[in-house]
């Protein structure tokens, strides 16, 4: 049965569908979340309402919508520019929004394919911070993302994206580390 969510945080909504088995429509891009806006009231960030609505009956599993009240003047948009490395293979790169505590991605660029001889290796993205809990970037390459390489997405007043970039070569680019000469490259995941 769906939980009545209304008036909950994000983080709340997370805890309660995961304790009901049943699973957040992720990620919480535009096409996945509504938001209406506030109307004065004091509920940025809260649940309006959920698909299907509260009471209904579903299996284990199934995906419910969320819309989400916003304050437009309330809302956090980060610009944030990922550099791909120079790699001897097409690497498969999107960028992951994920609230601190959190195992659940709430936000997903498009995914990117890089080829070896892309002359644009740059991708540009803006994430929208749905409430106030502190979160990280992940960038992933062919699906993995290292953890210690998370990036806190803060406000910058210069208006320059956050960069995403960290200091190490693509998968693929150090012979020695190859699975073909015994190494598990480098780890991703």
């Amino acid at each position: 049965m769906i939980p009545n969510l209304e008036g909950k945080t994000l983080a709340e909504a997370e805890t309660i569908l995961k304790e009901n088995r049943l699973i957040m429509q992720l990620p919480l891009n535009p096409e996945n979340i509504t938001e209406e806006e506030t109307d004065g009231k004091d509920g940025h960030g809260l649940i309006k309402t959920t698909s299907p609505e509260a009471g209904n009956e579903v299996t284990e599993n199934y995906y419910v919508k969320l819309t989400i009240y916003q304050d437009p003047s309330k809302v956090i948009h980060i610009p944030v520019i990922y550099t791909v490395p120079q790699s001897n293979e097409t690497l498969r790169v999107r960028i992951s929004m994920r609230a601190e505590e959190s195992d659940t991605d709430v936000y997903q660029s498009n995914t990117y394919e890089i080829t070896p001889d892309a002359a644009d290796r740059t991708i540009m993205t803006t994430i929208n911070i749905p409430d106030s809990r502190t979160y990280y970037a992940y960038v992933y390459i062919n699906d993995r993302t290292n953890e210690d390489d998370r990036v806190r997405l803060i406000r910058t007043d210069s208006g320059e994206p956050l960069s995403l970039n960290r200091e190490e070569e693509a998968p693929g680019n150090d012979p020695e580390d190859s699975p073909e000469s015994g190494g598990d490259g480098p780890n991703y995941g």
